[in-house]
């Protein structure tokens, strides 16, 4: 039984630094910014996101938590397998705000601001 368990626990460990590493490429494919120059704005070594980026790490929590707040996200978002398409992310998360927040980390600092103008001229019609 205590065998069975470990392997278990080891698979589920694999399946989410595969879900990190997943998740961390697509995020980081849509800033315009270097990577080295992420770290630093995360709070982590850029060697730390390099090897999580490459499949190569077993982050600390401290380190999710951190990749996770700079991209709004909640750190269990980002273990989990990614799911294609907001649409479906709405449908597994409930309101679709953690894929919004997703769709949002994508943009560029640019096309983030004339979105929030957009979004203010909205609201105060």
């Amino acid at each position: 039984m205590a065998r069975y368990f470990c392997q278990s626990s080891l698979m589920r460990l694999a399946d989410s630094n595969q879900a990190l590493t997943d998740h961390l490429n697509r995020l980081l494919s849509g800033q315009d910014v270097a990577r080295i120059e992420l770290a630093k704005r995360m709070g982590v070594a850029d060697g730390t996101l390099g090897r999580i980026k490459y499949g190569k790490a077993n982050p600390t929590i401290d380190v999710v938590d951190k990749i996770a707040r700079y991209f709004r996200m909640e750190p269990w978002e980002l273990l989990r397998p990614p799911v294609d398409g907001v649409r479906e992310q709405a449908a597994v998360y409930g309101d679709g705000t953690p894929a919004l927040h997703e769709e949002i980390a994508r943009l560029t600092k640019g096309q983030q601001r004339a979105l929030l103008a957009m979004i203010r001229e909205f609201t105060s019609s």
